[in-house]
């Protein structure tokens, strides 16, 4: 039989990279080597929509080019994660870490760290003002969220998509949060309203 040889899609070759940089920055045991790795890592998590590890990368990085003396790259990478962190942390948290980017562009002079987080500012406004609750929430979130107001159970909703009782209950927490809501009732209830 012959072997398929399909050429790798980009979104796999991406990853591939990835993995063999971090191989490589493991290897060599080198911190900023270790954070431009992780903001690579992160980026793809973002690209994914998984936030919350998008987020947790982009912080480690962040604090190793901090610690390591290079500001301008640590308020880059606050101002590239601010999606990531409004998506696993909430606005509050976004805005926290654009607010340090912002002070060290201003401190250093930093025109493209600057517009960068003008451009996350202006994106996150838009999610924040959005006249629809589930303009807060990922798309994964707001597929949840639209059957999680329904009659189905967590099971039901895991099965429907793929995904396992707790994936969805660790989404279901997160839209509580960012909504304001506490029970499936109340974001029935909110989603209903908002119709």
């Amino acid at each position: 039989m012959w072997a398929s040889s399909r050429p790798a899609s980009p979104r796999e070759e991406a990853h591939r990279l990835v993995r063999a940089a971090e191989a490589e920055a493991d290897r060599l045991g080198l911190s900023v080597q270790e954070a431009y790795v992780r903001c690579a890592r992160a980026q793809l998590h973002l690209t994914d929509g998984e936030h919350d590890a998008a987020a947790k990368l982009f912080e480690l990085a962040a604090e190793a080019f901090r610690t390591g003396g290079m500001p301008v790259q640590y308020a880059w990478t606050l101002a590239t994660g601010a999606r990531s962190f409004h998506e696993a942390h909430g606005p509050a948290a976004a805005l926290g870490h654009l607010d340090a980017a912002e002070a060290v562009a201003r401190a250093y002079g930093a025109l493209l760290v600057h517009e960068r987080v003008t451009d996350a500012r202006a994106e996150q406004s838009g999610d924040v003002l959005g006249t629809h609750p589930l303009g807060l929430l990922s798309d994964r979130e707001r597929e949840i969220a639209e059957l999680a107001s329904t009659t189905l159970r967590t099971r039901e909703i895991a099965e429907r998509l793929f995904l396992s009782p707790r994936t969805v209950e660790t989404h279901l927490s997160r839209i509580y949060r960012k909504l304001g809501v506490s029970s499936r009732l109340a974001l029935s209830d909110l989603l209903r309203r908002s119709r």
